[in-house]
């Protein structure tokens, strides 16, 4: 996006794009200064869960009558707010930069689905496809949200976009050891992210990528690893209430 369109079709879609953007800059400003949360049930958890790392180090719900060990929800997107928490822990003051990351997140999403598009398909393409992703109601909610749904798509569309790009040239391990990191990054942030790490062994099998194959299995394995464990050991609560 830092060329001007030479096609004049091209040209025409990317300056109705970049009019879309200047419309949505001021909308996604008013949701990201709003200073609601916990709307969504799950954000309140993942805030309360972020606390608890921040402040003791321990990953628990510390905001019922009993805590317990939080074993639903995956650690990764809790630690990233835990070490903002550690910048500022004056809640609802800093609720500006939990949400930065969010939005931080959006962008990325962004940047990936245009070089995707733009690369598979037609800039044009990309433009009209942005316009749309970025005007939806939930886009919007999740970008200004302390939720994980952006952070996860964009782990699993970097983690697809680096599998993408090995099918053309020479296998290196480089792109799996990337994409291995990827998925397991996802599965960390979201439970359904077992479905790119299985994507992704798919896609080195077709493709007879052995030694890719076994690394990018390695790799996960160990990332993914600590969190299963801590699941296994920590007993499920008599009384969820």
């Amino acid at each position: 996006m830092n060329q001007l369109p030479k096609d004049k079709t091209e040209r025409t879609v990317f300056i109705i794009f970049f009019c879309a953007i200047l419309f949505l800059l001021p909308i996604y400003y008013i949701c990201f200064r709003a200073e609601a949360f916990g709307l969504y049930h799950d954000d309140g958890v993942y805030l309360v869960n972020a606390k608890s790392l921040a402040e003791h180090g321990t990953y628990s719900t510390e905001s019922l009558p009993n805590p317990i060990p939080q074993t639903k929800y995956p650690i990764l997107y809790p630690l990233i707010l835990a070490l903002l928490l550690k910048i500022n822990q004056n809640i609802p003051a800093n609720l500006w930069l939990l949400k930065l990351s969010s939005l931080v997140f959006a962008i990325a999403w962004f940047f990936l689905i245009y070089r995707f598009i733009s690369h598979r398909y037609s800039h044009t393409l990309s433009y009209i496809a942005l316009a749309f992703i970025m005007a939806s109601p939930w886009i919007l909610y999740m970008s200004a949200s302390l939720l994980p749904d952006l952070l996860f798509s964009t782990l699993c569309l970097g983690c697809a976009m680096v599998l993408d790009k090995s099918r053309h040239h020479i296998p290196r391990y480089r792109e799996a050891l990337i994409a291995a990191l990827l998925a397991g990054a996802a599965f960390l942030v979201n439970a359904k992210g077992i479905t790119i790490i299985i994507a992704a062994i798919l896609f080195l099998l077709i493709q007879r990528k052995w030694k890719q194959l076994i690394l990018f299995g390695c790799v996960v394995a160990i990332t993914c690893l600590p969190w299963l464990v801590w699941q296994s050991i920590i007993p499920a609560p008599g009384d969820p209430i």
